[in-house]
C-alpha cells in the first residue's frame, strides 16, 4: 500500500478509503468495556476511554466526545508521519494509573498501523538536539485537552 495514499502537512494520509478495510481487517483487540476514538487517519491520535455506564452518543467530534459523561479518558497515542523517511513516528503517549496494560497495546496498534499503510515505526525523541528545520511540526495534543 506504499505510496497510494495522499499525505498531508503533518504526514498523516488524507485519502479514507482504506481506513474502513483497515479498521475491518485490524480492529483493536480489547475485551473491556472500552470507547475507541481512532482518528489515526485524520488526526493522529488514538483515545481508549473507559464505558461506565448510561446513555452513550456516538461522537462527531472530540469536544462532543470530551463532553460525553459516560465515558472517562484512560490513554491514548499521538503520531506523527515522515513521508520522505517512511516513518510513523510516535509523539507521545500516556495513560492513567491503574491502565498502564493498554499502553502496550497502543505501541501494538501503532505497529500495526503503520505495517498497513507501509511505513515503519519509531520513537520521536525532541532530547537529541536535532535541528528544529529538520523536525516537521507535529500536530500535539497536551493530555489536558484530551
Amino acid at each position: 500500500m506504499v505510496n497510494t495514499v495522499i499525505l498531508k502537512e503533518n504526514g498523516l494520509p488524507v485519502d479514507l478509503t482504506p481506513r474502513e478495510r483497515r479498521l475491518g481487517n485490524y480492529p483493536i483487540q480489547i475485551k473491556d468495556n472500552i470507547l475507541v476514538y481512532d482518528r489515526l487517519e485524520t488526526e493522529g491520535i488514538l483515545l481508549l476511554y473507559e464505558y461506565i455506564g448510561g446513555a452513550c452518543y456516538m461522537p462527531m467530534t472530540f469536544n462532543e466526545l470530551r463532553n460525553c459523561k459516560s465515558a472517562v479518558l484512560i490513554a491514548g497515542i499521538s503520531i506523527s508521519a515522515f513521508d520522505n523517511e517512511n516513518l510513523i513516528c510516535i509523539d507521545k503517549y500516556f495513560s492513567y494509573l491503574g491502565y498502564e496494560e493498554y499502553t502496550a497495546l497502543l505501541f501494538d496498534y501503532i505497529d500495526i498501523y503503520a505495517d498497513f499503510y507501509g511505513y515503519d515505526t519509531g520513537l520521536l525523541d525532541l532530547r537529541k538536539g536535532i535541528n528544529i528545520r529538520d523536525i516537521r511540526q507535529c500536530k500535539y495534543i497536551d493530555i489536558q485537552y484530551w
